[in-house]
């Protein structure tokens, strides 16, 4: 992200509604190091309910997609706007008729953030793949296929972008003697125990350890007089 100036400069520009125009040219520098780098980028863009409107391969290659009043596809054209194909619709739902069109249906899976500093946990980060992002005239099923293979492509590396890197707690425990016996009888002594990973902290190892250490000075000497036992001392 740091090569278009950060993630709330993204943010700033999306929410602008930019042309497509203006998109190209804010992705320049990624393209730009991409190029310099040997990797292949392909991109795509959408209407706001879903609907691709243009694919873009890595030999900057453009194809555009026009829909119906339906939100199917209607015309595949080229960038110069010559049409590659039209189609049309019929009300036959076989499978295996050519006029049948399948979009996905909405998928999505939870990835941990996995790429965070020894010691560190990341966050659950929920990738999702939008209704009629892809399309088959084979069937549902390869439709579905394919926002599952975008899951599978794309969804740890989402996850390491957008997730969160926090500390878990370690254990704590401290012995406490039971002191609510009744004059001249003795408390026992029990161990109240926090256990690892009870609480958590973006902040720091610290800040996590503290908040279990709380607990052991709040409920502590509550649980051994709730637990423990009074015993009479032997003459």
């Amino acid at each position: 992200m740091s090569l278009l100036g950060g993630a709330t400069k993204i943010e700033e520009f999306a929410n602008k509604a930019p042309t497509s125009v203006e998109i190209n040219l804010f992705l320049q520098p990624v393209l730009t190091y991409s190029q310099n780098k040997n990797i292949l980028i392909n991109r795509y863009s959408y209407l706001p309910f879903g609907n691709m409107t243009s694919n873009t391969n890595p030999q900057g290659i453009t194809t555009y997609y026009d829909y119906d009043n339906f939100q199917r596809i209607k015309t595949v054209k080229t960038q110069d706007q010559k049409i590659l194909k039209n189609l049309s619709y019929s009300t036959n739902t076989d499978e295996n008729s050519n006029d049948s069109i399948f979009y996905n249906f909405y998928k999505s899976e939870s990835f941990l953030k996995n790429n965070c500093a020894v010691g560190l946990f990341g966050t659950s980060v929920t990738y999702r793949v939008p209704p009629k992002k892809y399309w088959s005239h084979i069937s549902q099923y390869s439709a579905d296929s394919m926002a599952i293979s975008d899951i599978n492509s794309f969804g740890q590396n989402y996850a390491n972008s957008n997730g969160q890197c926090f500390y878990y707690n370690s254990e704590v425990s401290k012995t406490y003697t039971r002191n609510n016996c009744s004059p001249g009888v003795n408390g026992s002594s029990i161990t109240y125990t926090v256990p690892a990973k009870k609480y958590y902290s973006f902040e720091s190892q610290d800040d996590a350890d503290t908040k279990a250490t709380a607990e052991l000075i709040e409920l502590g000497q509550e649980f051994a007089n709730q637990n423990g036992t009074c015993e009479r001392t032997k003459k």
